[in-house]
């Protein structure tokens, strides 16, 4: 939100806060990741031949020792006295109670602020995906994601003040983009931590076999994922769609943006 909605914090302050919650974040990153490949093991053991499955049996024992390590690592990190101080600090200047110097966004009505931002993202998307087509680099495809991303974020955080019936049905929309540049990403950052765990091991053939069968069937998932998307941002960024997000986000913050009278700070 700090990075989505600017001007409402000071700027020291905002970027402060952003490098702290970056940090905390990040520390979570492989324990996540882990996370993920275990819950998905069924399923991903599900599209190999019968045969192949047994051959992964090691990379998933090793991801599991791995995970123990890793649970054990991060909650000593969250429990040490610097992350706890970070923690106090981040909800010092959230709270209420703090004062920080009145900014221009600061004294806006937060509809129409928010609503601008919605417009303006979902603008951006469509520019994006208006130069993507079949060939165009998956780093591209990946920004789309990234930006869907945002747009979800704002959605959801203030899904209260955006019409129940328009929001209900662009939500449904995002939620499918979403869905499909989720699983493209998923196969693709798949694919690269399969060969790198490959390359770190150094396995046996059998275990080769194995994950050179997965590798292909996820490269083959991408490809067909990446099909949908094209149809599901062609639904998105179509008239009808713009036309609802023009009607919901644009007009009605040209229409409501009324300028908060001065109280001094916040």
């Amino acid at each position: 939100m700090l990075t989505l909605v600017k001007g409402v914090y000071p700027a020291a302050g905002t970027v402060r806060m952003r490098r702290i919650l970056g940090d905390l974040a990040r520390q979570t990153n492989r324990l996540r990741d882990l996370d993920v490949y275990l819950l998905a093991r069924d399923e991903y053991l599900g599209l190999l031949p019968p045969a192949l499955r047994p051959q992964l049996d090691d990379m998933f024992k090793d991801f599991a020792l791995e995970r123990a390590v890793e649970l054990r690592g991060t909650t000593a990190r969250m429990r040490a006295c610097t992350n706890r101080k970070l923690m106090r600090e981040i909800e010092t200047f959230f709270s209420e109670e703090t004062r920080h110097k009145l900014l221009p966004h600061a004294e806006l009505p937060v509809g129409p602020l928010v609503f601008r931002s919605i417009y303006k993202r979902y603008r951006k998307i469509c520019r994006i995906a208006g130069e993507s087509g079949a060939g165009t680099p998956d780093e591209v495809v990946h920004q789309i994601r990234i930006e869907c991303k945002k747009l979800r974020y704002l959605m959801e955080f203030f899904s209260e003040l955006i019409a129940k019936e328009e929001g209900a049905a662009l939500n449904k929309l995002l939620r499918r983009l979403q869905g499909r540049l989720g699983n493209f990403n998923d196969a693709s950052v798949q694919q690269k931590s399969l060969l790198h765990y490959w390359e770190q091991k150094k396995s046996g053939s059998h275990v080769a076999l194995g994950l050179g069968g997965f590798v292909s069937i996820l490269y083959q998932r991408q490809q067909q994922t990446r099909a949908l998307i094209e149809e599901s941002l062609e639904e998105f960024c179509g008239a009808t769609t713009a036309a609802a997000f023009k009607r919901t986000f644009k007009h009605t913050a040209a229409v409501s943006a009324v300028k908060a009278p001065r109280n001094g700070q916040r």
